[in-house]
């Protein structure tokens, strides 16, 4: 019963995420352990894109970015 009810919020939690993920213009994954990958492209201005993205460790209540990178 209880994996049931897990799965069931699990699920809710990941249509709440795709939709502000939409809405924000930004990707969020799971990449380690207490790990989020950010990912969100910038409009430069020159009209062109780039990415951006962040790795961001969340194992404590002060977070740390462990690493960043830009793609042009």
């Amino acid at each position: 019963m209880e994996k049931k009810t897990l799965a069931t919020n699990a699920a809710l939690l990941s249509a709440e995420l795709r939709a502000c993920e939409r809405a924000l213009g930004f990707v969020l994954e799971g990449v380690g352990l207490d790990q989020l990958l950010i990912r969100y492209s910038l409009k430069a201005g020159d009209n062109s894109r780039h990415e951006v993205s962040f790795v961001l460790d969340v194992s404590s209540t002060l977070y740390k970015g462990v690493s960043c990178h830009l793609c042009p």
